[in-house]
């Protein structure tokens, strides 16, 4: 993922913590919506790989 963050804002500072990523993301995101989305983002809860593939793949449906 930093490779192609990288290869497309080459002078970006990368963020590697999940819970700076997910706060800047929510920058973009409507009041109303915030809690939801957030709540959503939360995949790095789960500890088995195929189910945090799984809520990440329903979060990019909605």
């Amino acid at each position: 993922m930093m490779e192609a963050i990288r290869a497309v804002y080459p002078g970006n500072r990368l963020q590697r913590c999940i819970v700076h990523q997910i706060r800047t993301s929510a920058h973009f995101v409507s009041w109303e919506d915030i809690k939801q989305v957030t709540a959503d983002l939360r995949l790095y809860t789960s500890m088995a790989l195929e189910k945090t593939k799984k809520n990440l793949l329903q979060f990019a449906e909605k």
